[in-house]
């Protein structure tokens, strides 16, 4: 038991590690990696690493290729869009539901997270969007909205890592931080939309005029 208890540890490990990398964009979108350079670069053992990746191939974050090892999902036109457009039917109810199901302790870990300038870096929205959709998702506490939920977030992260890198795009600040005083659901929920929507706008304005699409493997097809 302490074995098979220690070996989930290990597991747990590599996976989140291998998973921020990826979220972070570190392991650019579309890289192919195997298990055993995982492994030695990330000082983790092969089981732990095959087990992790078996986990983020679940995610979708990673596939198999027989022979090759693995790749990174690429980011694509096509995925973006279609990530907005799932974001825009699920992402505003749930936020209303969330809002409707926050605890005393909930509603001030949203109060104390940290205000965003007007000219916010990537890491600083990207912090800001993954820490209050978390709260969100533990006061939702419904186990199948929180897996389509933690899909979709680890999209919604890698895109912003890139779509939000450059702080000189977008000084007209995107309403990641809502005005959330009264937590009523239905203006949290139409605050949603309206974040999603500027996002959605903003992204696919980085898309067509980045000029390193090479560098962050996003492909139009």
């Amino acid at each position: 038991m302490a074995d098979s208890s220690q070996g989930t540890l290990l597991s747990d490990r590599a996976y989140d590690d291998i998973r921020s990398r990826i979220l972070d964009c570190v392991i650019a979108p579309g890289e192919f990696v195997s298990e055993r350079a995982l492994a030695q670069q990330l000082d983790h053992g092969i089981a732990a690493t095959r087990a992790a990746l078996a986990r983020l191939a679940s995610d979708g974050l990673v596939t198999s290729i027989p022979r090759v090892g693995y790749q990174v999902a690429p980011i694509t036109l096509r995925g973006v869009t279609a990530f907005f457009e799932t974001w825009a039917i699920i992402g505003p109810p749930f936020v209303g539901l969330g809002m409707s199901r926050l605890t005393a302790a909930q509603r001030r870990e949203i109060e104390s997270l940290p205000a965003l300038a007007p000219n916010y870096t990537a890491r600083e929205a990207v912090e800001y969007a993954d820490a209050f959709f978390r709260i969100l998702a533990e006061a939702v506490d419904n186990s199948l909205l929180a897996e389509i939920f933690r899909r979709l977030q680890g999209d919604m992260h890698r895109i912003f890592t890139l779509a939000y890198w450059d702080t000189t795009t977008h000084g007209d600040s995107a309403p990641l931080q809502p005005v959330l005083a009264d937590f009523d659901p239905a203006t949290a929920e139409r605050q949603a939309a309206e974040f999603i929507e500027h996002a959605r706008r903003h992204t696919m304005n980085w898309v067509t005029t980045s000029t390193s699409l090479a560098d962050v493997a996003l492909s139009f097809r």
